[in-house]
Protein backbone atom coordinates (compact mmCIF):
# COMPACT_ATOMS: atom_id res chain seq x y z
CA UNK A 1 0.00 0.00 0.00
CA UNK A 2 3.22 2.19 1.05
CA UNK A 3 4.76 2.01 -2.48
CA UNK A 4 1.31 1.95 -4.35
CA UNK A 5 0.63 5.76 -2.57
CA UNK A 6 4.44 6.82 -3.07
CA UNK A 7 4.25 5.60 -6.65
CA UNK A 8 0.60 7.33 -7.38
CA UNK A 9 1.96 10.98 -5.31
CA UNK A 10 5.55 10.85 -8.16
CA UNK A 11 2.99 10.74 -10.83
CA UNK A 12 0.54 13.59 -9.64
CA UNK A 13 3.81 15.28 -8.87
CA UNK A 14 4.74 14.80 -12.31
CA UNK A 15 1.31 15.25 -13.65
CA UNK A 16 1.64 18.64 -11.55
CA UNK A 17 4.75 20.08 -13.42
CA UNK A 18 3.68 18.74 -16.93
CA UNK A 19 0.66 20.98 -16.58
CA UNK A 20 2.58 23.85 -15.14
CA UNK A 21 4.80 23.98 -18.49
CA UNK A 22 1.80 23.25 -20.32
CA UNK A 23 0.29 26.47 -18.77
CA UNK A 24 3.41 28.47 -19.58
CA UNK A 25 3.44 27.47 -22.81
CA UNK A 26 0.40 28.70 -23.85
CA UNK A 27 0.93 31.81 -22.01
CA UNK A 28 3.80 32.50 -24.19
CA UNK A 29 1.84 31.94 -27.24
CA UNK A 30 -0.83 33.82 -26.84
CA UNK A 31 1.51 36.84 -25.41
CA UNK A 32 4.06 36.22 -28.02
CA UNK A 33 1.61 36.16 -31.04
CA UNK A 34 1.17 40.00 -31.70
CA UNK A 35 4.96 40.50 -31.64
CA UNK A 36 5.65 37.81 -34.23
CA UNK A 37 2.95 39.42 -36.40
CA UNK A 38 4.49 42.81 -36.09
CA UNK A 39 7.65 42.29 -36.28
CA UNK A 40 6.87 40.03 -39.73
CA UNK A 41 4.80 42.91 -41.11
CA UNK A 42 7.67 45.42 -40.08
CA UNK A 43 10.23 43.49 -41.88
CA UNK A 44 8.33 42.43 -44.64
CA UNK A 45 8.29 46.41 -45.67
CA UNK A 46 11.48 47.58 -44.53
CA UNK A 47 12.91 45.00 -47.23
CA UNK A 48 10.46 45.38 -49.78
CA UNK A 49 12.74 46.85 -52.81
CA UNK A 50 9.76 47.29 -54.99
CA UNK A 51 7.73 49.33 -52.18
CA UNK A 52 11.21 51.51 -51.83
CA UNK A 53 11.18 52.53 -55.24
CA UNK A 54 7.35 53.02 -55.75
CA UNK A 55 7.47 55.61 -52.90
CA UNK A 56 10.72 56.93 -54.48
CA UNK A 57 8.15 57.48 -57.66
CA UNK A 58 5.56 58.73 -55.03
CA UNK A 59 7.62 61.41 -53.26
CA UNK A 60 9.25 62.46 -56.17
CA UNK A 61 12.77 61.32 -54.75
CA UNK A 62 14.29 60.58 -58.06
CA UNK A 63 14.58 64.58 -58.90
CA UNK A 64 16.48 65.44 -55.90
CA UNK A 65 19.69 63.43 -57.23
CA UNK A 66 22.06 63.39 -60.29
CA UNK A 67 21.53 59.91 -60.63
CA UNK A 68 18.82 58.16 -62.42
CA UNK A 69 16.43 56.11 -61.59
CA UNK A 70 18.73 52.89 -61.87
CA UNK A 71 21.63 54.00 -59.98
CA UNK A 72 19.58 55.08 -57.51
CA UNK A 73 17.43 51.70 -57.24
CA UNK A 74 20.20 49.89 -57.01
CA UNK A 75 21.71 52.60 -53.75
CA UNK A 76 18.97 51.13 -52.23
CA UNK A 77 18.89 48.10 -52.86
CA UNK A 78 22.65 47.75 -51.62
CA UNK A 79 21.35 49.38 -48.27
CA UNK A 80 18.38 47.08 -48.17
CA UNK A 81 21.33 44.51 -48.06
CA UNK A 82 23.72 45.96 -46.01
CA UNK A 83 20.94 46.20 -43.42
CA UNK A 84 19.61 42.50 -43.76
CA UNK A 85 22.56 40.67 -44.31
CA UNK A 86 26.00 43.03 -44.62
CA UNK A 87 28.64 42.66 -42.47
CA UNK A 88 30.96 45.72 -43.83
CA UNK A 89 30.38 49.08 -43.85
CA UNK A 90 29.19 50.83 -46.31
CA UNK A 91 32.65 52.01 -48.72
CA UNK A 92 31.47 54.17 -51.61
CA UNK A 93 30.76 57.83 -50.53
CA UNK A 94 27.16 57.78 -51.34
CA UNK A 95 26.65 58.67 -47.90
CA UNK A 96 28.70 60.89 -45.23
CA UNK A 97 30.24 59.77 -42.56
CA UNK A 98 27.27 60.45 -40.07
CA UNK A 99 25.08 58.88 -42.18
CA UNK A 100 27.63 55.56 -42.32
CA UNK A 101 27.67 55.52 -38.45
CA UNK A 102 23.71 55.74 -37.90
CA UNK A 103 23.42 53.05 -40.91
CA UNK A 104 25.39 50.61 -38.72
CA UNK A 105 23.40 51.41 -35.96
CA UNK A 106 20.72 50.51 -37.56
CA UNK A 107 21.86 47.78 -38.97
CA UNK A 108 22.94 46.28 -35.47
CA UNK A 109 19.60 47.06 -34.23
CA UNK A 110 17.86 45.66 -37.43
CA UNK A 111 19.66 42.25 -37.20
CA UNK A 112 19.12 41.95 -33.63
CA UNK A 113 15.15 42.54 -34.38
CA UNK A 114 15.32 39.52 -36.72
CA UNK A 115 17.18 37.19 -34.46
CA UNK A 116 14.90 37.91 -32.20
CA UNK A 117 11.67 37.10 -34.54
CA UNK A 118 13.67 33.91 -35.47
CA UNK A 119 13.52 33.10 -32.04
CA UNK A 120 10.35 33.49 -30.84
CA UNK A 121 8.65 32.43 -34.14
CA UNK A 122 11.08 28.64 -33.78
CA UNK A 123 9.49 28.20 -30.03
CA UNK A 124 6.10 29.62 -30.94
CA UNK A 125 6.11 26.69 -33.80
CA UNK A 126 7.56 24.21 -30.95
CA UNK A 127 4.93 24.90 -28.36
CA UNK A 128 1.97 23.97 -31.09
CA UNK A 129 3.15 20.50 -30.79
CA UNK A 130 3.01 20.57 -26.67
CA UNK A 131 -0.16 21.77 -26.84
CA UNK A 132 -1.99 21.04 -29.94
CA UNK A 133 -5.53 20.64 -28.68
CA UNK A 134 -5.62 24.00 -27.83
CA UNK A 135 -3.99 25.30 -30.77
CA UNK A 136 -6.88 27.45 -32.51
CA UNK A 137 -8.27 28.72 -28.79
CA UNK A 138 -4.62 29.64 -28.33
CA UNK A 139 -4.65 31.02 -31.82
CA UNK A 140 -7.77 33.04 -30.94
CA UNK A 141 -6.94 34.47 -27.86
CA UNK A 142 -3.13 35.48 -29.24
CA UNK A 143 -5.06 37.27 -32.36
CA UNK A 144 -7.65 38.91 -30.15
CA UNK A 145 -4.67 40.26 -28.29
CA UNK A 146 -2.56 41.60 -30.91
CA UNK A 147 -5.88 42.90 -32.29
CA UNK A 148 -6.44 45.19 -28.85
CA UNK A 149 -2.59 46.33 -29.44
CA UNK A 150 -3.27 47.36 -33.05
CA UNK A 151 -6.45 49.73 -31.41
CA UNK A 152 -3.96 50.75 -29.10
CA UNK A 153 -1.72 52.01 -31.56
CA UNK A 154 -4.21 53.48 -33.81
CA UNK A 155 -4.79 55.92 -30.51
CA UNK A 156 -1.35 56.68 -31.24
CA UNK A 157 -1.58 58.08 -34.42
CA UNK A 158 -1.80 61.53 -33.47
CA UNK A 159 1.25 61.29 -31.53
CA UNK A 160 3.52 59.84 -34.04
CA UNK A 161 6.36 62.38 -34.67
CA UNK A 162 6.36 62.25 -30.72
CA UNK A 163 6.67 58.62 -30.83
CA UNK A 164 8.92 59.02 -33.93
CA UNK A 165 11.53 61.21 -32.09
CA UNK A 166 11.46 59.36 -28.78
CA UNK A 167 12.08 56.25 -30.47
CA UNK A 168 15.35 57.56 -31.93
CA UNK A 169 16.33 58.93 -28.55
CA UNK A 170 15.98 55.62 -27.12
CA UNK A 171 17.53 53.52 -29.50
CA UNK A 172 20.51 55.79 -30.94
CA UNK A 173 22.48 58.56 -29.19
CA UNK A 174 21.94 61.58 -29.37
CA UNK A 175 22.75 63.87 -32.18
CA UNK A 176 23.68 60.70 -34.85
CA UNK A 177 20.04 60.62 -36.48
CA UNK A 178 19.38 63.97 -37.35
CA UNK A 179 20.72 65.09 -40.92
CA UNK A 180 19.91 67.91 -42.81
CA UNK A 181 18.15 67.44 -46.70
CA UNK A 182 20.95 69.93 -48.07
CA UNK A 183 23.85 67.38 -47.51
CA UNK A 184 22.27 64.26 -46.81
CA UNK A 185 21.50 61.72 -49.79
CA UNK A 186 19.96 59.64 -46.93
CA UNK A 187 17.85 62.60 -45.90
CA UNK A 188 16.46 63.17 -49.44
CA UNK A 189 16.22 59.31 -50.29
CA UNK A 190 13.85 59.17 -46.99
CA UNK A 191 12.18 61.84 -46.13
CA UNK A 192 9.72 62.38 -43.21
CA UNK A 193 6.75 61.74 -45.45
CA UNK A 194 8.14 57.98 -46.64
CA UNK A 195 8.39 57.02 -43.19
CA UNK A 196 4.88 57.88 -42.18
CA UNK A 197 3.87 55.98 -44.97
CA UNK A 198 5.68 52.58 -44.45
CA UNK A 199 4.58 52.73 -40.43
CA UNK A 200 1.29 52.86 -42.02
CA UNK A 201 1.74 49.84 -43.93
CA UNK A 202 3.33 47.99 -40.88
CA UNK A 203 0.78 48.72 -38.84
CA UNK A 204 -2.26 48.16 -41.52
CA UNK A 205 -0.54 44.91 -42.19
CA UNK A 206 -0.18 44.25 -39.01
CA UNK A 207 -3.83 44.36 -38.27
CA UNK A 208 -4.72 42.27 -41.15
CA UNK A 209 -2.87 39.39 -39.89
CA UNK A 210 -4.51 39.82 -36.60
CA UNK A 211 -7.92 40.05 -38.58
CA UNK A 212 -6.58 36.45 -40.32
CA UNK A 213 -5.83 34.71 -37.40
CA UNK A 214 -8.91 35.58 -35.40
CA UNK A 215 -10.75 34.35 -38.28
CA UNK A 216 -8.73 31.63 -39.42
CA UNK A 217 -9.14 30.31 -35.26
CA UNK A 218 -12.77 30.97 -34.91
CA UNK A 219 -13.27 29.14 -38.37
CA UNK A 220 -11.13 26.15 -37.38
CA UNK A 221 -12.10 25.74 -34.22
CA UNK A 222 -14.07 22.10 -32.88
CA UNK A 223 -17.90 23.96 -32.40
CA UNK A 224 -17.90 22.80 -28.99
CA UNK A 225 -14.88 24.88 -27.98
CA UNK A 226 -16.55 27.90 -29.35
CA UNK A 227 -19.48 27.10 -27.41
Amino acid sequence: MTKWKLSLGFYRLKLNKMNKNNAFVKWYMIITLPLILLFSSFYYWMYNDAYFQNQFEKFDVYSGFDLTKEELNIKNSELIYYLKDGSNLIEDNFYNRAEKEHLRDVRVLMQGGTNLLIFLAVMWLTGIFIVKNDFYALLMKGSLLSIILFGAILLLIPLFETAFIYFHQIFFKAGTWMFDPAVSNMKRMFPDEFFFAIVKNIFLTFGGLSLTGLFYSWKCMPKKLVK
